[in-house]
């Protein structure tokens, strides 16, 4: 059996796809967003496929919250369409 089946297989038996595409959004924030916004990136998490991600500079914050649909498109072209409902920025 090839590897790729078995680990679908264990992520379904396991329940691990969605914890496991959770992480995936979170690593890709720093590599999406760059180095200067990742700086000032304090905490993110995901819940119920809404993004969440405090920003630790004011007006960092509002230019984010402008280009929200921008970033959601990047996470569309770097995994699949509707991997993220939103993003709040905190």
């Amino acid at each position: 059996m090839p590897v790729k089946k078995v680990i679908e297989a264990m992520f379904r038996k396991y329940q691990l796809s969605g914890k496991f595409k959770e992480k995936s959004v979170l690593n890709a924030w720093d590599k999406l967003m760059g180095t200067s916004i990742s700086k000032r990136t304090s905490k993110k998490f995901v819940k119920n496929g809404v993004l969440f991600v405090e920003i630790t500079s004011p007006p960092l914050k509002n230019d984010l919250n402008l280009s929200k649909e921008k970033i959601i498109y990047l996470y569309e072209q770097e995994f699949v369409k509707g991997i993220l409902k939103d993003i709040r920025f905190l």
